[in-house]
């Protein structure tokens, strides 16, 4: 049976984790349901992006 996806419910979710990567890795779903009902920034503010670009050491 598919889920149901509402507002409430993919806040509910993105509130478990600190950053963009964790949340888009753990709930594909949720994430994707987000993008496409265009809730991005509601649910992305407090998400936080990890720059995993290569840095050069000093």
């Amino acid at each position: 049976m598919r889920t149901k996806w509402t507002l409430e419910k993919c806040l509910e979710i993105s509130r478990k984790y600190e950053s963009f990567i964790e949340f888009r890795k753990n709930h594909n779903d949720a994430f994707c349901a987000t993008n496409r009902n265009g809730w991005q920034e509601v649910v992305f503010k407090h998400l936080s992006k990890n720059d995993t670009k290569w840095k050069l050491k000093a």
